[in-house]
């Protein structure tokens, strides 16, 4: 079985790398060889580059809050993907689209033994279910061998979309069988 999370709102409280109550127990419960990976939207530093709002995070930012959210859990995914796709509304505009691209070059996440892939794909973003296929070629797994957990509608009609499980985070950290 291979367990996918989202990030924000899911592991740790949104926008900062504090875990979220009973989730560092919930990662420690899950069986030895687990394969784990994390999905996550992080736009942010394109809607800044763009829109130049300081209070969109800066690619520095997501990297040190990915980085050190890892930390403070004490756990390390075997996959890290982050999208940094603008909103489907913005997907054909040039500004947006390089303004991502410029994202994918300048975010540096490194952790050791973590793999990292970033991507400006518009089928990345989440609803849309590109991160979820990417983690099971990435596994070279059947989707159905998979359950993603999240916090969001966003999250769920992704797994839907896959054909994958989909759990709650909520439930999740109560306990709930993934």
């Amino acid at each position: 079985m291979i367990y996918g999370f989202d990030f924000d709102g899911t592991l740790v409280e949104s926008w900062t790398a504090k875990p979220l109550p009973g989730v560092r127990g919930r990662l420690a419960a899950l069986p030895a060889g687990t394969h784990t990976f994390i999905a996550t939207n992080q736009a942010g530093p394109v809607f800044r580059a763009v829109l130049g709002q300081a209070k969109y995070p800066s690619v520095e930012d997501v990297a040190q809050r990915l980085t050190d959210g890892l930390r403070a859990l004490d756990w390390r995914p075997d996959l890290l993907l982050i999208c940094v796709a603008p909103p489907l509304k913005h997907q054909q505009d040039y500004a947006w689209v390089r303004a991502a691209s410029e994202a994918i070059t300048a975010l540096n996440v490194t952790i050791p033994g973590l793999i990292v892939r970033i991507g400006r794909d518009p089928t990345w973003r989440k609803p849309q279910p590109g991160m979820l296929f990417a983690a099971a070629r990435y596994y070279d797994m059947r989707i159905r061998s998979m359950c993603y957990i999240g916090d969001m509608e966003t999250d769920r009609q992704a797994a839907r979309a896959t054909g994958c499980g989909y759990l709650d985070a909520v439930a999740w950290r109560k306990g709930a069988a993934t």
